[in-house]
């Protein structure tokens, strides 16, 4: 990534998905994420290099007909 992500920071997957925030990042590249969905809080554990900024749009993915 161009800039260090920290903890507060706004991401998503790559691949798409909800917006979330990091709330710790390790000395190995790995980041705990949290967000939510309705009123539940979901939790997840990535690597950086499956994260982009939130305010970058993940690439479209060609619609299969």
């Amino acid at each position: 990534m161009a800039q260090a992500l920290k903890a507060g920071d706004a991401v998503r997957l790559k691949s798409g998905g909800p917006r979330m925030m990091l709330t710790s990042v390790d000395d190995r590249g790995y980041v705990r994420t949290a967000w939510f969905v309705g009123a539940a809080k979901q939790r997840g554990h990535f690597h950086l290099d499956a994260l982009i900024d939130a305010q970058t749009e993940p690439p479209k993915r060609p619609t299969i007909r």
